[in-house]
């Protein structure tokens, strides 16, 4: 079938279908070509083009497949780093956001057969932090640098001194509502005081010492 001249009609719809997202399962990473729909793959996968070059990605020890995974994980990782930092996200809606690029690496290129395996091989290198929840993986990239281990220890030391702070503020209440609870000291009436105060007497010590006593006389001794 010929393809549409340049500037007729035809030319312009294909140009406007083409520059919408098309399926993902109908994209060939080898040869680069997005098809229409599964009759249109189907006939491209046919080709003696894209035969010829299976051939040889089959035949280069895997070196295609591995330079487009790690294509895939750079391009992944990249975005995800400067539109997301290290905040939670959903993995199936960062892809969603990752796969809006046309020109990007296609998964099924890859070594990952799926999302979920991709996202747990990153989280085994320590890239991203994986979590599974009911509605699906949670993902959020894991910042290595000097700067964010310096922010991070900031970040807990002011909230250790929050929370002795806190822990002050509390126990400084409890101790004012114990204060205000007890009962109040008893107080001397007054006469009790004035008595107290008029009975008291002077009690007056003496340094000097007495004169020893002599020896006292034996009365049975004179007798004899």
């Amino acid at each position: 079938m010929a393809k549409a001249q340049i500037g007729t009609a035809k030319y312009v719809a294909n140009k406007l279908k083409a520059k919408g997202l098309q399926r993902l399962r109908w994209y060939c990473q080898v040869c680069e070509k997005q098809c229409r729909d599964e009759n249109g793959f189907k006939c491209h996968t046919q080709s003696e083009s894209h035969v010829k070059k299976m051939l040889q990605a089959g035949s280069d020890g895997g070196f295609t497949i591995d330079k487009f995974s790690k294509q895939f994980q750079h391009d992944f990782v990249s975005l995800l780093r400067m539109s997301h930092g290290d905040k939670p996200i959903g993995a199936n809606r960062f892809y969603n956001e990752y796969i809006q690029n046309k020109d990007h690496v296609h998964m099924n290129a890859t070594r990952w057969s799926s999302l979920a395996a991709f996202c747990q091989s990153l989280a085994n290198q320590g890239i991203l932090n994986v979590e599974d929840t009911p509605e699906g993986q949670v993902i959020a990239w894991i910042d290595t640098s000097t700067e964010a281990a310096s922010r991070k220890q900031m970040m807990e030391q002011t909230e250790r001194n929050n929370e002795r702070k806190a822990a002050e503020r509390a126990l400084a209440l409890q101790m004012a509502r114990a204060k205000a609870a007890a009962p109040n000291e008893p107080k001397e009436p007054k006469e009790f005081k004035e008595h107290m105060q008029t009975s008291k007497t002077k009690i007056a010590f003496s340094l000097k010492t007495k004169p020893a006593a002599g020896p006292r006389a034996n009365p049975l001794r004179k007798k004899l």
